[in-house]
């Protein structure tokens, strides 16, 4: 009988996580750039080229969806820092790519420091976002507010409940 349980909510917890996306999925272009920029990096003689780019590609992309949704209070972020990420990626993908060609693992080994740093840099920003939107004071935050997990754009610059940590209910000030 729990065969049959699993059997029938398999299901449905998957189709919860389908179109769940990170912070940097959330804008059109992204996944677009990141292809193109890696394809540019790795020559078309190379054995494999398809394979590694595939895989470096996956890897970039799920990077933020990682990030994002390994704790719900990391879940929104200002639009503006969205858009810097992406800006600093692509410059460090520029970057890399105007280098001499050295071989595919030292291309890897790169490729693996920029995703940490990206990493990095992701976790502090939406640390430091979550502090300010979620602190008693409040302090406004101008311009749109992403939902990582859903890539809305949120209009409430002040957060409680589940984007919070709080796992009441979520509730926007000002916005009931």
């Amino acid at each position: 009988m729990g065969d049959l349980w699993l059997f029938l909510l398999l299901p449905l917890s998957l189709a919860a996580f389908h179109g769940v996306k990170g912070c940097l999925e959330c804008d059109p272009k992204f996944i677009e750039d990141i292809k193109s920029l890696l394809a540019n990096l790795v020559p078309s003689k190379i054995p494999g080229q398809t394979h590694l780019l595939e895989r470096q590609i996956k890897e970039m992309i799920n990077l933020s969806f990682k990030v994002s949704h390994g704790n719900k209070m990391l879940r929104v972020l200002a639009v503006e820092k969205v858009v810097n990420l992406r800006i600093w990626l692509k410059n460090e993908l520029y970057k890399l790519g105007n280098e001499t060609w050295k071989g595919a693992f030292i291309l890897q080994g790169k490729l693996l420091d920029i995703r940490q740093n990206l990493e990095s840099k992701l976790k502090e920003i939406l640390k430091k976002f979550s502090e300010v939107a979620c602190s008693e004071d409040c302090v406004v935050i101008e311009g749109p507010i992403l939902d990582c997990w859903t890539c809305f754009h949120i209009t409430a610059w002040c957060f409680k409940g589940e984007y919070c940590g709080d796992s009441i209910f979520l509730s926007l000030i000002g916005g009931k």
